[in-house]
């Protein structure tokens, strides 16, 4: 299970990071300097350019024997059975696209 903002910014820092490797392990095996592969900024109001995302989240409110309530907002939800406990579960599917500010090599 995994907080969607944890999400975000793992997959945009690794992302980033399989470039620079990628980039690395390509010019040490041609013994050169190039960047094969970039990231690179869409021009203007691009609304193609950037890295795109397609995730499921689930949003789930329990409700406690104490009377407490909490909602929590995961990429993945898994779910276990537990006594005098409600939950309500909804999924939703969440489309969006960062863009890229700087090139990254």
């Amino acid at each position: 299970m995994e907080e969607l903002n944890d999400f975000i910014s793992q997959s945009l820092f690794e992302i980033t990071q399989g470039v620079r490797e990628a980039n690395e392990k390509f010019n040490r095996a041609r013994g050169g300097d190039q960047s094969a592969f970039e990231l690179m900024p869409g021009p203007g109001n691009d609304q193609t350019a950037g890295i795109h995302f397609d995730v499921a989240v689930t949003t789930k409110t329990e409700a406690g024997a104490s009377g407490g309530a909490k909602v929590n907002i995961k990429v993945v939800e898994a779910s276990a059975g537990g006594k005098g406990q409600r939950a309500w579960e909804n999924v939703s599917r969440l489309r969006f696209t960062v863009r890229i500010g700087l090139q990254v090599m």
